[in-house]
C-alpha cells in the first residue's frame, strides 16, 4: 500500500512548541506529511514564539494572526478555512489536528463525513467531545512516552516479528551464497520502484508557486512552498535529486533567492547579487508590520466607520509618510483595510 498522505494543522496558541518533535516523529511513522501549517501570533504572543524555530526545522508554514481583543479567535477561523480548502482537494488520506479546543469538534465531524481519517493530538484535559469524534486521539504525554520508549529500545519487542526473523536466519544458513543472492534479487524485483518526477517539472512548478505569491503581493514562505509541491507531487523528496533540503535545491537549481528574517524563511525572485533589493524588500515588510500595529492601536476592535476614513488616512500618512497602500496593489485605503481584516461600516 502507498503511504498515507497527511495534512498537519497545529493550533499553536493552544499547544506548546516542546511537543513539536514527538508530534513529527509520530506522524512520520504514519505516512507522508504533505502539508504542515501552524496558526497563531508569532510576533506578539510569547507563548507562541517558541514555534518559530520549530517551523524552520520542520519546514512548517506559519499562518500569522495578530492578537486583538476582538480577534482572539482569528487563528481558529484561519485553521478551519484552510482545512476546508484542503478537504476539497480530494487528495488527502488523513488530517492531523493538534489542539485541545472543543470548538473544532464540528470541523472534525465534517472532515470525517468525507471518509477521511482524523487524528487528534492534545492535552490530557482536552475537550471530551473533541476526543470522541476523532478516529484517534492521543495525549501529548502518550506521544512523548512512546518517543522515549523507542529511544531506549531501538528494536521493538514483537514476538511474531522475532519468530519470523529467526526463521529467515535459519533458512539463510541452509542456503549457499548463490541461492542467498537469488533471494535478495527476487525481493528487489518484487518491491515497487518509486517514480521520481523529472527535475524540470519541479523547477517549473516552483517558478509558478513563487510567482503566484508575488503577484498576490506577498512573500513565498519556504515551508509553504514545499507543502504545496507535495500536494501536487505527493512523492516529492528533495533527496531524490541529491539535495539535503528544499532550500539547497532552490539555491542550486533555480534563479530564486532564499533568505530569512528573525521569524520566517522566504523564497524571492531576486538574483543573488541584488543585496540592495533584498534589503529594501525586508524594510517594506517591517514597514507593513508597523502600519498594521498602528491600525490596531487606533482601532483594536478592527472596526472603522466610513466617516472616519478621511481623518484616519491623514493620521496614517503623517505617521508613515513613505507608506503607500497603492504600492501593495490597492486602489483605495478601504480595500487595503479590508484585506488586513478590518470591517468598514
Amino acid at each position: 500500500m502507498e503511504d498515507k498522505k497527511i495534512v498537519l494543522l497545529i493550533d499553536a496558541e493552544n499547544t506548546s512548541a516542546k511537543y513539536a518533535d514527538c508530534i513529527m516523529h509520530y506522524l512520520e511513522k504514519q505516512g507522508i506529511i504533505i502539508s504542515a501549517r501552524i496558526y497563531g501570533d508569532f510576533i506578539n504572543n510569547n507563548n507562541v514564539k517558541g514555534w518559530n524555530s520549530k517551523a524552520i526545522q520542520y519546514e512548517m508554514e506559519q499562518k500569522q494572526q495578530l492578537t486583538t481583543s476582538a480577534g482572539k479567535n482569528a487563528s481558529d477561523i484561519a485553521l478551519v478555512i484552510d482545512a476546508m480548502d484542503l478537504l476539497y482537494l480530494k487528495t488527502i488520506d488523513t488530517f492531523c489536528l493538534v489542539t485541545s479546543d472543543g470548538d473544532f469538534t464540528n470541523l472534525v465531524k465534517r472532515i470525517r463525513e468525507d471518509g477521511i481519517e482524523v487524528i487528534g493530538i492534545g492535552k490530557a484535559d482536552a475537550s471530551k467531545r473533541l476526543g470522541k469524534v476523532c478516529d484517534t486521539y492521543l495525549e501529548f504525554e502518550q506521544l512523548m512516552e512512546k518517543t522515549k520508549e523507542k529511544a531506549d529500545n531501538p528494536t521493538e519487542k514483537n514476538p511474531a516479528k522475532n519468530k519470523k526473523a529467526e526463521s529467515k536466519k535459519a533458512e539463510s544458513k541452509k542456503t549457499d551464497g548463490k541461492n542467498a543472492g537469488q533471494v535478495k534479487s527476487d525481493q528487489r524485483k518484487s518491491e515497487p520502484e518509486k517514480t521520481v518526477e523529472p527535475l524540470k517539472n519541479i523547477k517549473m512548478t516552483l517558478n509558478e508557486l513563487v510567482q503566484q505569491d508575488e503577484n498576490a503581493g506577498k512573500y513565498a514562505d519556504l515551508g509553504g512552498i514545499k507543502s504545496r509541491l507535495q500536494l501536487k507531487y505527493p512523492g516529492f523528496d528533495e533527496k531524490d535529486y541529491g539535495y539535503k533540503s528544499i532550500r539547497e535545491l532552490i539555491d542550486n537549481e533555480t534563479k530564486f533567492e532564499v533568505y530569512q528574517d528573525e521569524r520566517h524563511t522566504y523564497v524571492h525572485s531576486s538574483k543573488k547579487n541584488t543585496a540592495k533589493d533584498l534589503s529594501e524588500n525586508l524594510e517594506e515588510s517591517v514597514e507593513l508590520e508597523n502600519v498594521c500595529r498602528f491600525l490596531l492601536d487606533h482601532f483594536p476592535k478592527k472596526v472603522i466607520g466610513v466617516h472616519e476614513m478621511g481623518a484616519f488616512g491623514k493620521k496614517l500618512h503623517n505617521a508613515f509618510p513613505e507608506f503607500s497602500y497603492k504600492e501593495y496593489g490597492y486602489g483605495k485605503l478601504s480595500a487595503f483595510l479590508e484585506e488586513v481584516g478590518f470591517k468598514i461600516y
